[in-house]
């Protein structure tokens, strides 16, 4: 592909991803070669990257055909190279779009739909990955019975929504009456949280991977966080990267269990909220990304380790 003008199409860009993305690239556009032209589409016309001048506004992903249409006329009209996903909500339609992006020469930086719609299912994902998951148990009071507390989560959720530490043996009766398999339980792990970002081929081929402690989250996003070395759980996380063949980019949250063993608490096969830390620390995924999508070898990079981020927001005033 030719580096005049590379066209970056990024979905839902106004949620903490997506904003780390498009600054990702905007820091290097215009450096070692880079010429991009990054275009931002969201369903909230109020998103906070509403304000930029490349800045379209899209149906919700629900609205498959209209959605797609959209889509497919941004892509053309502004000679779109790559799509990188960089949220849950649209990623399956996406991907259900990827052979009528492909024909516009377009590449789609995302694993396949059966694998977004396991790793979104946190109850199947945790069967699949049992050796390394906190126990799970049958039900809330199983757990409450069994260890005294239970942690719980929605089986299908995104940005810690809904999670409850469960102590008491009636919440948990009814939390089994009211919820059903709307809820997986587990385990509860004391500690700190870690983030594993891995950095993937086009072809599903697990690359480099980057872990930082977290110390503070907003919103399932890391906020306050230092980078760290280890090998146990960059390893884990790139061996499911190529177990599953993910495209482009996933992340992993883990905590230790009793054990002393790393455990994995969540997955996705996308960029995570705070990859932003990761590109401080020395890769830059999303542009990594579009390397590859232009056809460029990778190369290992170097991270610098014990790096402290502390992640802020600032606001932008549109009008007086």
């Amino acid at each position: 592909m030719s580096d005049e003008r590379f066209g970056v199409l990024i979905p839902e860009a106004g949620g903490d991803a997506g904003l780390g993305a498009h600054m990702n690239l905007a820091v290097m556009n215009g450096i070692q070669g880079n010429n991009f032209n990054v275009v931002l589409i969201d369903c909230d016309e109020n998103a906070p990257c509403s304000t930029s001048c490349n800045f379209k506004t899209v149906p919700v992903s629900t609205d498959v055909e209209n959605y797609l249409d959209v889509v497919k006329d941004i892509v053309r009209k502004q000679h779109i190279n790559l799509v990188l996903p960089t949220a849950d909500f649209d990623s399956k339609t996406l991907a259900d779009f990827k052979l009528a992006l492909i024909e516009d020469g377009c590449v789609l930086a995302m694993s396949d739909r059966k694998v977004t719609e396991l790793w979104e299912d946190k109850l199947a994902f945790t069967a699949h990955t049992a050796e390394i998951s906190p126990r799970t148990y049958r039900s809330a009071l199983v757990g409450v019975k069994s260890k005294g507390a239970v942690f719980g989560k929605p089986r299908y959720g995104v940005g810690s929504r809904g999670i409850w530490v469960i102590e008491d043996a009636d919440l948990a009766m009814a939390f089994d009456t009211v919820y059903g398999d709307e809820y997986i339980f587990q385990e509860v792990l004391e500690g700190n949280q870690y983030t594993t970002d891995v950095l993937c081929s086009m072809d599903g081929q697990p690359l480099q991977a980057v872990t930082r402690e977290v110390y503070r989250l907003k919103g399932g996003a890391d906020v306050s966080c230092k980078v760290v070395k280890s090998t146990k759980m960059e390893r884990m996380a790139m061996d499911l990267c190529e177990r599953y063949e993910v495209i482009g980019a996933a992340c992993f949250e883990f905590m230790f269990g009793e054990d002393g063993q790393p455990k994995l608490i969540d997955a996705q096969p996308r960029l995570s909220g705070a990859h932003r830390v990761t590109a401080l620390a020395g890769l830059n995924i999303p542009l990594e990304i579009v390397n590859m999508a232009k056809g460029n070898e990778f190369e290992h990079k170097h991270i610098t380790y014990g790096l402290k981020v502390n992640r802020t927001f600032q606001e932008v005033i549109v009008s007086g």
